[in-house]
């Protein structure tokens, strides 16, 4: 068996355990230099007959400590891992194998009574206990790999890996349902938790209130007319209640949504036009749409020259500009190479053609400083994704290049480029901010010739979207390949932000 201790700082030390005997009970011990942090172990226990097979059986544990933060419920050690966590006064229990999601794992859950509850995950490799009450926990997941294999010249017919942790929920495993990054606090209420988890959705704020529209909750790249949002919903950040759905239209994801005069405008994404497993049929659109939150009326507007998704837009000095993306309905997409502005403050909008941006790229993010359109990261036709960043601006009519984000990589396996991937940008101010796929806040201010890691958030998060509220940013829905989509709120405090 090998064993590790993680200190709160996330460093991990082999421990050296040696054999303990007590009347008839044994055991293995190790002394740790602090009784803080957690501890990890794993052991390959080998070949296995049962009922006339043949099974490898591999365990895997955790103790999480009293400093276990939500960084440290993962491990970076354990390829089936589970990660506990208090939602308002739920128990959530999220599997994951190899770093993603384990859907329809099954989960023993002890808790302080004695009485084992088995609970299977969902298609996010997560599931729930109501009403957990406090104390000493235990939760075992199984995970099976249907596949043959051979272990020291014996054939096995599949894999079982099992996974145990233990915590104590008055204090391993905090109530964290909003997380708060950066230092201040604004003494603001807090807010709901999205009714599902949600990616590649519309999101802005127009007074007090938060709109959300589409989105993708099922399976990470299943895609069907049943895993599409169709509703436009709001939340009163003022006084959190429930999400209220005030409108509803296509199925939608991989949209851009953005509010100016006090309307919200809503311009492509794509819809799936096939059943749950059958072959994908992805179409995007061209739709421009315009929503008066007064009347709850949907107002059509001049469609996008061409079918987009997976672009985004921004608003600067009463332009509306869309860029990026691709189009899908075809045999292949098409990578668009076109980029357009509409002038808002018209009665009725028409589409202006752009110079031609000097790049193809989609699950970008846009944003302006000083004047000038900034074009973040996404993905290439070739080369994957990238950090780089394009700068337009409006009074030459020209494109430059701006300086990359900074390219941080939390493990070798994320890969080089992810931090523009997925990520959403804000601008207040003389501040361009970008919260980043390895759940940095990244920072541009006019002049910088580099960006400034401002903030380093508790969840990572991807395909989400960054929104203000009054002296702080919110972090809204996404997923992290690690713990799968994000039903509450992540807060940036702006006066933490360095």
């Amino acid at each position: 068996m090998q064993a590790w201790h993680r200190t709160p700082e996330g460093e991990y030390t082999p421990l050296q355990l040696r054999k303990v005997e007590r009347d008839d009970v044994g055991l293995l011990a190790g002394a740790l230099t602090s009784g803080r942090g957690n501890i990890e172990a794993e052991c390959l226990y080998g070949t296995f007959s049962h009922g006339g097979q043949t099974m490898l059986l591999h365990y895997y544990a955790k103790s999480l400590n009293s400093d276990a933060s939500d960084g440290l419920r993962r491990s970076r050690k354990l390829d089936l891992d589970v990660s506990p966590r208090l939602e308002k006064g739920e128990l959530q229990v999220n599997v994951f194998w190899k770093g993603k999601p384990a859907a329809d794992s099954q989960v023993m859950v002890t808790p302080p009574d004695g009485e084992m509850v088995e609970l299977m995950t969902d298609a996010d490799g997560m599931t729930r206990l109501k009403s957990p009450p406090p104390g000493r926990y235990q939760i075992r997941a199984r995970w099976i790999e249907k596949e043959p294999g051979w272990f020291e010249e014996e054939r096995y017919a599949e894999a079982r890996h099992y996974s145990a942790v233990t915590f104590d929920t008055s204090s391993s495993v905090p109530d964290d349902s909003q997380a708060t990054s950066g230092a201040g606090t604004t003494g603001s209420p807090r807010l709901t938790d999205l009714p599902k988890g949600i990616t590649s959705f519309g999101a802005a704020v127009i007074g007090d209130w938060m709109y959300v529209y589409g989105g993708h909750f099922g399976r990470a790249h299943h895609y069907s007319n049943t895993s599409q949002s169709d509703q436009l919903s709001r939340l009163n950040l003022r006084k959190p209640g429930d999400w209220e759905i005030v409108a509803q239209g296509p199925r939608l994801q991989g949209l851009a949504m953005v509010a100016h005069g006090g309307k919200l405008y809503r311009a492509g994404g794509f819809t799936a036009h096939n059943n749950e497993g059958d072959e994908h049929d992805l179409r995007s659109i061209a739709d421009v749409v315009r929503f008066h939150p007064e009347t709850g009326e949907w107002e059509s507007l001049a469609d996008l020259p061409e079918p987009r998704s997976s672009h985004d837009a921004v608003v600067l000095q009463d332009k509306l500009y869309v860029v990026g993306g691709w189009r899908l309905g075809g045999e292949k997409p098409l990578w668009h190479e076109t980029a357009w502005m509409a002038n808002l403050s018209q009665d009725e909008i028409a589409w202006t053609q752009l110079p031609n941006p000097p790049f193809r790229r989609r699950a970008l993010s846009l944003g302006h400083l000083d004047g000038k359109l900034y074009v973040i990261g996404g993905m290439q036709p070739k080369g994957g994704p990238t950090t780089r960043v394009d700068i337009f601006d409006p009074d030459s009519g020209k494109w430059s290049q701006g300086p990359s984000m900074i390219d941080t990589r939390a493990d070798a396996d994320r890969g080089k480029g992810m931090e523009g991937f997925g990520a959403s940008a804000y601008t207040l101010g003389d501040r361009l901010i970008v919260s980043t796929y390895n759940g940095n806040v990244q920072v541009l201010e006019p002049g910088d010739t580099e960006w400034t890691i401002a903030a380093q958030l508790q969840d990572d998060r991807f395909f989400h979207r960054m929104l203000p509220d009054e002296s702080r940013l919110l972090l809204v829905g996404g997923a992290s390949m690690r713990s799968g989509k994000r039903l509450h709120f992540e807060t940036v405090e702006l006066s933490g932000l360095k």
